[in-house]
């Protein structure tokens, strides 16, 4: 699931995960109840991995969440 959060009108949202810049990218693992929570911070992608093209971002998206992502051409 990929979503978006506006700055402006979620500010409290920004807050509370401790998010100071934008844009920000994560990969959140599932939770199965009554698991302990995670720390944010442990599961973003560096942003200069979006930068560098798209291969090394799903490289890292691939890494972050254990699911094999790939670029596919037709």
């Amino acid at each position: 699931m990929f979503f978006s959060v506006d700055v402006e009108s979620a500010g409290a949202v920004f807050q509370k995960a401790g998010i100071e810049t934008v844009p920000r990218f994560f990969v959140l693992p599932s939770r199965k109840v009554g698991e302990p929570k995670q720390k944010l911070g442990d599961h973003e992608i560096d942003s200069a991995s979006i930068i560098r093209g798209a291969q090394y971002a799903l490289d890292d998206i691939s890494s972050a969440s254990g699911v094999e992502v790939r670029d596919i051409t037709f």
